[in-house]
């Protein structure tokens, strides 16, 4: 597969609407195609960093202030600070897309997962829905989508990080969609546009 842009999707949804599962669908027909995925899940609560029992979790429990793992093919660390999905996802530079389970308030790009009768904009703003995935959602037509998406979608520079999903552009949302104006509300720009015709 030729070389693509990274690119982020948010899966977002209200609790136990099967994000995880979708993304368990998804990961291994997005892999037959090529596309190299790592998923970064955003909890709104406090964790647990492993499981009870184990030498991980007795360090920690003991007053270690971080703790590692690592075999000859991967590791795994637990360290107490604050971090942003930006700087997780600069740990998967070799990733084509960054799939962040969660953060339904952000801007990113989003796949909503909902069950029942809950409305799309219930759950975010519906500017950043890339696609609604029911619970009998066809797994292969939004594998398609995704596909597409970071395969053929080039940004532009100028993109919104909903548009584009890069993880080095401001996560803040806009007021709207006209960077000319000066992040002003679109019912100021038409007084300013007559009163230069005056002049």
């Amino acid at each position: 597969m030729a070389a693509v842009r990274q690119r982020i999707i948010a899966v977002s949804g209200l609790k136990h609407s099967g994000k995880t599962t979708l993304l368990e669908r998804l990961l291994p027909l997005l892999a037959e195609r090529g596309l190299r995925c790592a998923v970064i899940k955003h909890d709104g609560h406090r964790f647990a960093p492993d499981r009870e029992g184990t030498d991980t979790w007795r360090l920690l429990r003991a007053g270690a202030m971080g703790a590692a793992v690592f075999d000859g093919e991967k590791f795994q660390a637990v360290k107490y600070a604050a971090v942003t999905e930006r700087e997780l996802a600069a740990l998967y530079p070799e990733a084509d897309l960054i799939f962040l389970e969660g953060l339904k308030a952000s801007a990113y790009p989003k796949l909503v997962v909902r069950r029942g009768e809950t409305a799309p904009e219930a759950i975010c703003d519906p500017r950043t829905v890339l696609a609604v995935a029911e619970e009998d959602a066809d797994a292969g037509a939004l594998a398609e989508l995704v596909w597409r998406f970071v395969t053929e979608d080039e940004p532009d520079e100028a993109d919104e990080p909903r548009k584009n999903g890069r993880p080095d552009q401001d996560n803040e949302p806009r007021k709207n969609d006209r960077p000319d104006q000066d992040n002003k509300p679109c019912a100021e720009a038409e007084p300013r546009k007559e009163e230069e015709r005056r002049k």
